[in-house]
């Protein structure tokens, strides 16, 4: 009896253990599967890294001379004007002392290289930075446009760019045009892209980055360990500094739009937690760009560009009133036959456009009905 009760003991303990292992090894095998797909997830969407180098490297230039423009950018507004936009890492003004006139950020262009016939007055908008946009230069389509811009400050010591230049397309005599659209480009992994926009930006006639820009806000992801000698808001506009700067070779030659993503909301890639109030509800991407939303009828409002011959601290614009006016949220431009527009759903802005044909008409698309497609 025993010996029969031990033989049964013992098909029992066979059959049990088999019956364990084998739950025991699916259940191992998917927990290993499960980690394997979030080491997969986790190499696709890997913490921004930059070099520390380019970071301290950025600093000491900030230290030498903060009146450098740098990531110096153009983008289309209407067929006959082009917008740029560029940084410096101190305000036009802050220098300023009673023996010189005060002058603004302003960009000079002409027709021929180093003969800069006409200039135009930039607005500022202190942010981290200072931003400086809507500068328009008038084009003559066809030919070609050299340009370069200045920190505004005092006239003194005023620091100017190096000289761009770019051709401009008519928007109505386009009836075949080269565009580079993509998105989702970040620092990295981005180098052959970007080799890939620098070759071929003399065939461009606009680039279109459609969202999730930078990837700046991965700096301070607490998922991942973040090498960056700056952390919590400064390290998220270093990343896109160094961003912006990487594309000006393209940028500064071929009109450069963008749309937003989720990546661009605020400075955290989870959630505003540690974010400044500025960096929050997309401030960073209405700060750093200049769409033609004004252009498009699309702003809730009409802000124009302020023209003043110069321009003082007690007159210069607040802090945040160009940013707040400026919506590129929303916008539409044309290229030939083709209208592009922008629409952007996850904003919680007071007045912001809810149909399409908002955004279509205005003086950056030329739609009418008797030349473009119905």
């Amino acid at each position: 009896i025993n010996a029969e009760y031990m033989g049964a003991f013992s098909g029992v303990s066979s059959a049990a253990m088999v019956f364990f292992n084998r739950v025991f090894l699916r259940a191992l095998s998917r927990t290993l599967s499960f980690i394997s797909l979030v080491l997969l997830l986790a190499s696709c969407t890997t913490a921004t890294v930059l070099p520390k180098t380019s970071l301290e490297l950025s600093r000491l230039l900030r230290l030498s001379d903060a009146r450098t423009p740098q990531q110096i950018h153009i983008s289309l507004a209407t067929e006959t004007t082009r917008a740029v936009g560029w940084v410096t890492f101190e305000p036009p003004c802050s220098r300023f002392n009673n023996t010189h006139e005060c002058l603004p950020p302003s960009v000079q262009w002409g027709t021929e290289s180093g003969r800069y016939l006409f200039a135009a007055n930039a607005s500022t908008s202190q942010y981290y930075r200072a931003f400086h946009h809507d500068a328009l230069i008038t084009v003559s389509l066809g030919m070609p446009t050299f340009y370069r811009v200045s920190s505004g400050g005092s006239a003194d010591a005023i620091t100017w760019s190096p000289e761009f230049s770019f051709s401009a397309t008519s928007f109505q005599q386009a009836p075949a045009f080269t565009a580079a659209i993509f998105g989702d480009m970040g620092v990295n992994n981005s180098d052959g892209t970007m080799a890939l926009l620098m070759s071929g930006r003399s065939r461009y006639s606009f680039v279109l980055h459609n969202g999730d820009i930078s990837y700046a806000d991965d700096i301070n992801s607490h998922l991942y360990p973040s090498p960056s000698p700056s952390s919590g808001p400064a390290a998220y506009e270093d990343v896109y500094d160094f961003f912006v700067q990487r594309l000006q070779p393209i940028a500064a030659e071929v009109p450069i739009m963008v749309a937003p993503g989720n990546h661009d909301v605020t400075c955290h890639i989870l959630t505003d937690l540690g974010c400044a109030h500025g960096q929050r509800n997309f401030g960073a991407f209405n700060h750093r760009w200049r769409m033609p939303c004004e252009e498009s009828r699309a702003c809730p409002q009409q802000h124009p560009t302020p023209n003043i011959s110069s321009i003082t601290p007690s007159t210069a614009p607040s802090a945040t009133t160009l940013a707040n006016s400026r919506m590129n949220m929303w916008h539409s431009f044309r290229m030939g036959s083709a209208v592009f527009v922008v629409i952007d759903t996850e904003t919680d802005y007071s007045g912001a456009p809810t149909t399409p044909h908002n955004l279509i008409g205005g003086s950056s698309t030329g739609v009418s009905s008797g030349r473009t497609p119905q």
